[in-house]
Order: structure tokens, then sequence, then C-alpha cells
């Protein structure tokens, strides 16, 4: 498992978490889950109407910022080679609509060296003049910070345990007292969370677990 500020997930539990977002955020523009049998096409989901095309990326394992930096740069190549290998098959599923972004979802990004390699790959893929590609084709790479509200919301929906991350917490609340110390304002800023489940606040709740209680 690979630990993020969300809590541990692999390959396959992040996938999973990308699709309910995805259905729920990209529903309206015609989102189509990609089905890896009978084969894998480099996309796991595209919108019908806006040209958007997903691909998860999350690794089983812990590793160094390196070697994140090259599992993630290695797996964008990879899949981006995909849309011109399986050209055909692709289009058959996409119909008319073609690809104006492609969007690389992982749990975080922590190389800005990653950015540059997608730009090359972006210009390298319009090159190529591919039948699916849009001619403004662009590369996206966003992390799990573009997604923070509907992963807490599926976390609380799934009945998950919710995790934070101290220094860098999901939700931010702005407390009327500014001379509180910072561990203290990150336990109120937890507790509100607690305290918030479908956006409705119990503030006898609140109050008694500030306390201690």
């Amino acid at each position: 498992m690979y630990k993020t500020k969300y809590g541990p997930y692999n390959g396959d539990t992040w996938e999973d978490l990308c699709q309910q977002i995805f259905k729920k955020k990209y529903g309206a523009d015609g989102y189509q889950e990609m089905k890896s049998s009978p084969g894998d096409f480099g996309i796991e989901g595209y919108t019908k109407k806006t040209g958007l095309a997903f691909q998860c990326y999350c690794p089983d394992t812990e590793y160094t910022k390196s070697e994140l930096y090259e599992k993630q740069r290695d797996k964008i190549t990879d899949d981006l080679k995909k849309l011109k290998k399986y050209e055909k098959q692709i289009k058959f599923r996409l119909g008319e609509t073609k690809i104006k972004e492609w969007v690389f979802v992982t749990p975080e990004v922590n190389h800005n060296k990653l950015l540059q390699h997608a730009q090359s790959k972006q210009d390298e893929v319009k090159g190529w003049n591919v039948s699916i590609i849009d001619d403004d084709f662009t590369i996206l790479i966003k992390d799990s910070g573009f997604f923070a509200t509907e992963i807490v919301d599926f976390q609380k929906i799934n009945g998950e345990k919710l995790v934070f991350d101290d220094s860098d917490p999901i939700i931010t609340f702005h407390d009327k007292d500014d001379d509180l110390g910072e561990f203290e304002a990150n336990i109120i800023r937890k507790n509100k969370i607690r305290c918030n489940y479908d956006h409705l606040g119990d503030d006898k709740k609140l109050v008694l677990l500030n306390s201690g209680g």
C-alpha cells in the first residue's frame, strides 16, 4: 500500500476511488468508464461531450521521491504510446469524440520534472497526427488535491476512516480566535470535520470534543 494524505491506497483501490469521482464529477459531460477488458488502451475513462480522457496511477508500495518520479514518468510514457498503438480500437469506443485533454491522476506529485516530461510528451503526441487526438491536445497532471472535496465525501459515504496530514490540511477553517496555537488550531479544525458529516455541524459535540470529552 502507498500512504497518501487521505489514507493508504494501491493501484486497484485508487482506481476504484477515481472512477467514483469521475462518474459523479463528469457524469453530465457524458463520462464513460473504459474497462481494461478486453485490453488496456491507456485510458480508464473519457467524456463524450468534452473530450477528457483519464488515466489513474498509484504505486502499490512506498518509493523515494526519485523512484516515484521515475514510475510516474514511465507510466505516462507507456500509456500515451497506447493511444497510437490502439488508435482504431479506441476510435470504435470514442466515436466522433476526440481527446482534447489526457489527464494523469495520481495521489501526489513531488518532482516538477514530471511537468516537463508531460510537456515534451504532449508535443510528441500532437505530432503523431492520429485521428483520435484533437489539434489542441493537452496533457494535465492532477494530484489528489484537485479532488479533495470528492475524496472526503466518498470516504464518508463508504464509511472509511478519514485520514488527515497535519502538514497539508484537506479543509481550511478560519477560527475566530487568532491567538490559538498551531497545535490547538489543528485539533479544532479536525474536530470540526468530525462534526460536519453531510455538512450538518453539531455544535454541542464540537464543544465536547474541544474540551477533551
